[in-house]
């Protein structure tokens, strides 16, 4: 094939033959690579709709084809009639998984061996269930549980999706860096996910409202620092519990560990005595997700759930009680109408 170069710099065309009237025309190399054989669409249909005589494989007699039909699988254009095609001799199998013996053409035979496929079943449900056939065993990397699977997942290291995220979590738990806390300078230390993740480090979250700068210190009655408790919370739900632990006597830690999850983290909001509580009041799917995901990687913590119910209860009957309570949007709002 010899190229020509076009003058306006375009890509080089390529001469070629076209199959059905002979003469020369040239292709852009993108159609050559997708089989360009013709010059045109008309000698196309023109070339494919020629009729080819040919010669029956059973019983020799002759019969003219479509040329088109010559390039389809299933043995088209070898056989005069469906009567010859059914007629042809035929071998004998075996089946794999029922042994029962079935019967091939040696156009099927040909058909399998285009496509890489070996006789093997007698039917398709047979093929299924050879796929589904365990065919190999391995064993557990973490409980040493021995469980058959299928042959292609024969390298697998876990029984189940639960070891293997119990797995990860221990891998991660165990590989920790050293620092320091940036404040003062308390020894500390970080998994490597969270060290490299991390621009500023603090031992605690007394260290970090000391630090937050002007960014971390809301107006409004969500997110920011409360002078009465002294550190930085989420949201004013959080404030007023960690208010009612106070009021109570309870000794309570906020946000002191993360626990790695399978693909993420995990930080519940207080330590109290022991006992883990997250504070919710609407409960998200990915929310849910990670609770669950908690209490199976972690089933010796024990979590409690301060959802809407139990804050209204507790606000109900400690609002009027603890200073400095921070009103919800529905009593600002009751109080604004009336001072209105």
């Amino acid at each position: 094939m010899v190229g020509i170069k076009h003058p306006n710099g375009k890509p080089d065309r390529v001469n070629l033959v076209c199959e059905g009237c002979g003469g020369a025309f040239s292709a852009p190399p993108s159609r050559v690579l997708k089989g360009a054989k013709y010059c045109s669409r008309d000698c196309m249909r023109e070339h494919q709709n020629a009729q080819v005589e040919r010669e029956c494989m059973r019983c020799g007699a002759g019969f003219s084809v479509y040329r088109s039909e010559l390039s389809k699988p299933g043995g088209r254009g070898l056989y005069c009639s469906r009567k010859c095609y059914f007629d042809q001799p035929k071998k004998q199998f075996t089946c794999e998984v029922c042994g029962e013996a079935y019967w091939l053409t040696d156009a099927a035979i040909a058909k399998k061996a285009r496509d890489g496929v070996r006789p093997r079943c007698c039917s398709r449900k047979c093929w299924i269930a050879m796929k589904r056939r365990s065919n190999a065993t391995i064993c557990c990397a973490r409980c040493g549980k021995q469980v058959a699977v299928k042959g292609h997942k024969a390298k697998q290291q876990f029984c189940s999706t639960t070891c293997l995220r119990i797995a990860e979590s221990e891998k991660w738990r165990h590989q920790r860096v050293r620092t320091h806390c940036d404040v003062c300078e308390k020894p500390i230390d970080y998994t490597e996910y969270e060290f490299g993740n991390r621009q500023r480090h603090f031992c605690s979250r007394e260290c970090m409202s000391r630090n937050v700068g002007d960014w971390a210190i809301s107006t409004g009655f969500r997110d920011g620092v409360r002078a009465d408790i002294g550190f930085y919370v989420r949201s004013s739900w959080e404030a007023n519990v960690a208010r009612f632990f106070a009021y109570m006597g309870w000794m309570y830690e906020y946000e002191p560990r993360r626990f790695r999850l399978a693909n993420s983290w995990y930080t519940p909001d207080f330590n109290v005595n022991g006992y883990w509580v997250e504070v919710k009041g609407q409960m998200r799917t990915d929310a849910a997700r990670k609770i669950a995901e908690f209490r199976i990687l972690y089933p010796n913590e024990s979590l409690v759930i301060l959802d809407q119910a139990l804050y209204q209860s507790i606000e109900k009957e400690f609002s009027e009680r603890i200073p400095c309570w921070d009103p919800t949007y529905a009593r600002r709002r009751r109080a604004k109408m009336k001072a209105t």
